[in-house]
């Protein structure tokens, strides 16, 4: 449960998310939000950039439709790489951070990462 810093990432990671979408869309596998996230996540990793994976739920729309609906995303400084849809309607059930150095806890204690 914790989550990377919010500063700026060192490149430009709004083009990983472009390609994570584009490629989703070609794959004949089922490429959904949890899948780019993951995807994405690896893709950070390796290039050693602080990145914050969110799963959460919210309530279904309406009537006869499912009464949760999970989604997942994936931060990296303050750009919302994969994930799509506005998040704030997600209560945040966890969180998985990569940082090189440092993560915040979302109490705002600060803990090591190994």
């Amino acid at each position: 449960m914790a989550e990377s810093p919010t500063a700026g990432a060192p490149l430009d990671v709004s083009r990983i998310g472009w390609a994570i979408r584009v490629i989703a869309g070609r794959t004949p596998w089922r490429s959904m939000c949890l899948e780019q996230a993951i995807a994405a996540k690896v893709m950070l990793r390796r290039r050693r950039v602080p990145n914050t994976l969110y799963l959460g739920v919210a309530r279904g729309p309406s009537a006869g439709e499912p009464p949760m609906i999970a989604h997942a995303w994936l931060r990296s400084g303050t750009v919302q790489v994969t994930g799509g849809a506005p998040v704030d309607q997600y209560a945040v059930v966890s969180t998985f951070a990569d940082a090189p150095e440092r993560a915040v806890r979302p109490t705002g204690t600060v803990q090591k990462t190994h």
